[in-house]
């Protein structure tokens, strides 16, 4: 992950926010009441998952689904992003915007934002290269309140160059604490004739709440080749990750 895609997260993160917007307005001043699998009120609404008091639910709209997290008879809801791939379904080159790998923990909600694979699919279809691939964003919210959602991490998920060589990043295993400690592996590939070997990528940090939304500053922790790195084995307790590399326990505290 290069410094200019750690930079340019506020960027991504104000952008996220004017094209979700406020979302729909018989929402607004409803309580978070789960009733059946609906949130009581709010038209379209559909419950994707709960732990505890805090509710993660999405609500569909014509254009796209926006997801929402608010804890159990709280006024307050945080928007997490957007998620187009229902009404995207029949699109020859799959949705626009997504959301995924979901992880609740206490008051914190994450997800993986992902935007531009479309554009990917389309480009790597009619030409070798270069095409710029899609971007993933970690997002964060606090469900207690408050704004969001905040970027903890963005990148470039895929690009080929004009030979159609590239390299691409695929998310492996995201663990999250109730203390508001996340840690994610990836694997990163390439596809050159001179192609390193596939590498694992071990990250963490401690979420703060800032005045723009949740934050953190990511520490790269590990790396390995793939088998190296047992994804299974990452577990958070409080802020300290612990995962096995090479048959060896290992462990850090996150900040």
């Amino acid at each position: 992950m290069s410094r200019a895609a750690l930079a340019g997260l506020a960027t991504a993160t104000a952008a996220l926010a004017l094209a979700v917007g406020s979302g729909p307005g018989e929402a607004a001043g409803i309580g978070c009441a789960v009733k059946g699998d609906t949130i009581a009120g709010i038209a379209r609404s559909k419950v994707i998952a709960s732990r505890g008091a805090t509710v993660v639910y999405r609500v569909r709209g014509h254009g796209a689904d926006t997801w929402w997290a608010c804890r159990a008879g709280a006024r307050s809801r945080v928007l997490i992003g957007r998620d187009d791939s229902f009404q995207q379904r029949n699109n020859e080159y799959g949705p626009t915007t997504t959301l995924s790998h979901l992880e609740i923990a206490g008051g914190w909600v994450i997800a993986v934002g992902e935007t531009g694979a479309d554009q990917f699919a389309g480009c790597t279809k009619y030409q070798q290269g270069p095409c710029q691939g899609p971007s993933d964003t970690l997002l964060a919210v606090d469900a207690g309140g408050g704004p969001g959602p905040g970027a903890l991490t963005q990148f470039t998920a895929a690009t080929t160059d004009g030979n159609g060589g590239g390299s691409s990043f695929t998310w492996k295993r995201i663990v999250l604490s109730r203390a508001g400690a996340v840690a994610w592996l990836l694997l990163r590939q390439w596809s050159t004739p001179s192609s390193p070997a596939p590498l694992l990528l071990l990250y963490g940090c401690a979420i703060a709440k800032g005045a723009t939304g949740p934050a953190c500053t990511p520490q790269q922790l590990a790396t390995g080749a793939v088998g190296a790195i047992d994804p299974a084995s990452l577990h958070l307790a409080g802020t300290t990750l612990s995962w096995t590399a090479g048959g060896q326990s290992q462990s850090a505290t996150l900040s």
